[in-house]
């Protein structure tokens, strides 16, 4: 490829092999896609390499293809070196040792003497179709022989392209689907292919928002048993994933790479309105509502709406007077975290917020805005009387009370009234000195 163009590629969004931006992606960091891409091309695959971290689905199927290949030139390789070794001439393959356990009610041989154990259950004394290894009781015999295969260490349908093996023969077939990228359930709706019509019948309720499968412990309604599994996270309390910086441990693979932003700085989802990067692609829906003007969360009480939810929850104590953050050297209480750590600042004195034009240091940020506009000469509060301009809406506030002749400020020992609070607390220093 042209280096000049492939300077414009957008590195999220491209296949890894093939460098072109396609609809259907798969991750390259999958275990099996990842493992093969090695076996393949011999090239490492890391998710801190700042390559593309995706492939399509037609260089998924030239892989595969490349895989079989491989894997077919190996063993004949392999079996080559043998015919050389026991001086054979012809391209016989050595006959295989007999096996050592064999049934003597169906005569089927095993390698193993577990796996032999385990094909007994197929053969009770009562006839009772049972299976003692999980508890599941069959519609007969046949069924349960079967079925007992699943419990074996060897099953007797082996891969002979990985080492996987499978207790039945359809399941060995859709499994050789998956080296030869043939995907023949297609979605009628969206298209998407699948290797296994059962998998084709979960993806369907994706359209149809069917969700059949319930959590039994809060229930939550599911659309595929893997949404469930990991649901049921949130009960248990797994956190198998844990970040290698700051050994947070986190219950999902995605919610870890997520995180890991945190450290590498990374922001790669972009407002395609006013260009802001963030970490996260829902902290852009979020904030694609500053542009849009949407408000989608709504007080029950006032009614008053806001862009997030959490804005919402935290309004909401202004009506319960829910104040939970409480000071531990005043014991005043803050209905925000945040609002606690400002308070805290008047204790500690802390100020860190510097003005860049002078040396002025400020509570809040809001604080130091304001103070900025001194700066810039910027008045934006007009009184409507004289035409003075203020840089805070205090100010004119305050101000508006000399045409108005308003005192709202009471000295307590004389009861003598000022229009400012400054004017009273300099005022009642008479009173200090007497």
């Amino acid at each position: 490829m042209d280096v000049n163009k492939s300077a414009a590629l957008d590195v999220n969004k491209i296949c890894r092999a093939c460098l072109v931006e396609k609809q259907d992606m798969s991750s390259i960091h999958d275990g099996n896609i990842k493992d093969m891409f090695l076996y393949c091309t011999s090239l490492t695959v890391e998710t801190t390499d700042d390559l593309p971290s995706s492939i399509c689905h037609e260089c998924q199927v030239e892989m595969n293809r490349a895989y079989v290949f491989k894997q077919l030139c190996l063993q004949s390789h392999s079996q080559l070196i043998d015919m050389k070794n026991s001086n054979k001439s012809t391209c016989e393959p050595e006959p295989k040792q007999a096996k050592n356990f064999t049934c003597n009610i169906c005569q089927e041989i095993f390698d193993l003497p577990c796996d032999y154990e385990t094909h007994l259950i197929s053969h009770p004394e009562d006839n009772n179709p049972y299976c003692t290894s999980c508890n599941k009781t069959f519609s007969n015999l046949k069924v349960l022989k079967r079925h007992v295969r699943i419990h074996m260490v060897n099953k007797p349908f082996p891969c002979n392209l990985c080492d996987k093996t499978f207790s039945e023969s359809g399941s060995l077939t859709r499994h050789l689907r998956k080296h030869m990228g043939e995907k023949r359930h297609l979605c009628t709706v969206c298209g998407k292919g699948f290797y296994e019509a059962n998998v084709l019948a979960i993806h369907m309720r994706t359209h149809t928002g069917e969700k059949p499968i319930t959590c039994h412990v809060c229930g939550r309604k599911f659309a595929d048993p893997n949404g469930l599994r990991s649901h049921m996270k949130a009960h248990t309390g797994e956190r198998s994933y844990r970040c290698n910086v700051c050994q947070k441990s986190f219950s999902h693979s995605f919610v870890l790479k997520n995180h890991l932003r945190v450290h590498t700085g990374e922001k790669p989802y972009l407002c395609s309105v006013c260009g802001k990067s963030f970490s996260q692609s829902y902290y852009v829906t979020i904030h694609m509502r500053q542009h849009t003007g949407e408000l989608p969360f709504s007080c029950n009480v006032c009614h008053k709406s806001f862009a997030q939810n959490s804005q919402m929850e935290m309004h909401k104590r202004v009506h319960t007077g829910n104040k939970p953050y409480v000071c531990s050297v005043c014991g005043k209480a803050c209905a925000r975290s945040g609002d606690l750590v400002t308070h805290m600042r008047s204790h500690t004195g802390e100020k860190p917020f510097a003005c860049s034009i002078c040396p002025k240091r400020y509570v809040t940020s809001s604080h130091l805005t304001v103070h900025k506009r001194s700066h810039n000469g910027e008045y934006s509060h007009i009184c409507t009387v004289c035409g003075k301009g203020f840089i805070e809406a205090q100010g004119l506030k305050a101000h508006t009370r000399t045409h108005t002749g308003e005192k709202p400020y009471t000295c307590g020992v004389c009861n003598k009234k000022f229009a400012q609070s400054g004017a009273l607390a300099t005022h009642k220093k008479i009173h200090l000195n007497t």
